[in-house]
């Protein structure tokens, strides 16, 4: 025998010798039983056990426990095949820090814990990595679990986010709470931070907005039991699920802004813009193309679109024509308001009035002209029959 074969067979004689050890340190001598469904079936005596026994190699190694062997989870094994019962050990013992904040969600309020624990959510032996999450075919995983049992709360196709964003992403892993309380992701006081994560650039203007003044306050103030749906918060706008984008947002968003500033949205519904807008007009100008998005100031100051020094240039992104003479005019009218617009009150009222005035004489003009019509009927008929012929 040649040396090169002599060293050649030593080796894989050292391989064999040494493979058992090494499986058995990793853990993958599990995977002569567990990767078997029928011999799990035989032993089991039902195919459902041994569906839930069934564990192949290639699942464990895909896992972001990959690098785990099985007794670092499953205690009482000491050969195998192996005696009964064998203990799972909980994943608090590994991630105690997670467990610790799974305890103050609103998962852990549920009666019942284990079908919303840690496996409810990961998985039992598919556990996905970070890295998988983020992945198209991570992010629908992940969120397949949560619709599982809500799946009232699915996105539509439509929908921004769908497909593109995790449900974690925005509620949280591990302490996810109701919307309604403070500590939740969702909360409108804490949605810049949470939104923003994401949408960095527009969360910088936003900073700036007159709606983030308004959060900002309260949360100065010490007001932490205001009314979710009464805060300024991305959500107030955008919406949660289902959230509409493009000229589908700039429609919604007039009603949005009507669901907090009622006073001016009655009067925008009377101006043309308004009106256009109700009867389906694409092109006249919602709140958001006069005011702006994400960055809106009181019209006083000088950095709001509205602002007098920069109405031309709000105002000429639709009407190119417009100048000094053409912004004068007040966009919110208020024809009722005497004190904030005296020429306009009395204008309302005097072609109201010259309108009213025109339409009774109308009305009455043709009321006389509709009774003489009836009296002289009456009277051909009642001269007829003394001017009949014999």
């Amino acid at each position: 025998m040649r040396p090169a074969q002599l060293l050649g067979l030593l080796a894989s004689l050292t391989i064999v010798h040494l493979a058992p050890a090494r499986l058995r340190a990793q853990g993958l001598e599990c995977d002569r039983c567990h990767a078997e469904l029928e011999l799990l079936r035989q032993r089991t005596g039902s195919m459902a056990r041994a569906e839930e026994l069934l564990t192949p190699e290639a699942v464990l190694r895909g896992s972001a426990h990959g690098k785990l062997a099985c007794t670092a989870c499953h205690d009482g094994i000491t050969q195998s095949p192996h005696a009964l019962p064998v203990v799972t050990r909980r994943c608090a013992s590994c991630h105690p820090a997670a467990d610790s904040v799974w305890g103050g969600s609103v998962h852990a309020q549920v009666r019942d814990r284990a079908s919303v624990g840690c496996p409810a959510c990961h998985g039992v032996h598919d556990v996905a990595s970070r890295q998988q999450l983020r992945t198209p075919a991570g992010r629908e995983r992940g969120n397949a679990r949560c619709t599982a049992c809500h799946a009232g709360q699915q996105l539509p196709a439509t929908d921004p986010h769908a497909g593109r964003a995790l449900c974690a992403g925005c509620h949280g892993s591990h302490d996810i709470r109701g919307p309604e309380l403070i500590g939740s992701a969702m909360h409108p006081l804490r949605q810049l931070a949470t939104c923003g994560a994401c949408h960095d650039s527009v969360a910088a203007v936003w900073r700036g907005d007159v709606h983030a003044d308004t959060l900002r306050k309260l949360l100065a103030a010490g007001v932490l039991d205001e009314d979710p749906d009464a805060l300024p918060g991305c959500t107030a706008c955008h919406g949660a699920h289902g959230a509409p984008r493009g000229a589908a947002m700039a429609r919604a968003s007039v009603g949005r802004c009507a669901a907090c500033h009622e006073r001016f949205a009655e009067i925008y519904y009377e101006s043309y813009h308004g009106q256009a807008v109700r009867l389906g007009s694409q092109a006249a100008a919602t709140c958001a193309d006069c005011h702006g998005a994400h960055g809106i100031r009181p019209s006083a100051e000088p950095p709001a679109r509205t602002a007098r020094a920069r109405r031309v240039a709000t105002c000429g992104a639709c009407h190119p024509e417009a100048g000094a003479r053409f912004v004068a005019y007040a966009a919110h009218p208020e024809p009722m308001n005497r004190e904030r617009n005296p020429w306009v009150f009395f204008t309302f009222w005097a072609m109201n009035a010259l309108l009213v005035g025109a339409m009774g004489l109308w009305a009455l003009h043709t009321g006389i002209w509709w009774i003489r019509l009836v009296l002289d009927q009456r009277k051909a008929r009642a001269d007829q029959p003394r001017n009949a012929p014999n």
